[in-house]
């Protein structure tokens, strides 16, 4: 469901994991936590701010299933502009 989510969403956006901290972090162990750090980037706010809301939507439902864990937005660059792009 989330690999397919921001094609879903724009033809523009894009969600990229850009860290992940794994712990116990050990070789053929149990997970017991997983963050990760995604990058939600679109040329259109709206579409990217739905975006970010639908993830944190299903990081509710994987948060839900595992009966652990949080999700939560820590940074809003805004936009950009580029010339020739509207």
């Amino acid at each position: 469901m989330a690999v397919k989510l921001p094609a879903s969403i724009s033809d523009s956006a894009v969600a990229t994991v850009g860290r992940q901290i794994v712990e116990p972090n050990g070789v053929n162990v149990i997970l017991g936590q997983v963050t990760l750090y995604v990058d939600i980037r679109d040329f259109h706010i709206e579409t990217r701010d739905q975006l970010v809301e639908e993830t944190i939507q299903v990081a509710a439902i994987c948060r839900k299933a595992s009966n652990s864990g949080t999700a939560q937005q820590i940074a809003d660059t805004g936009l950009f502009s580029t010339p020739g792009i509207n």
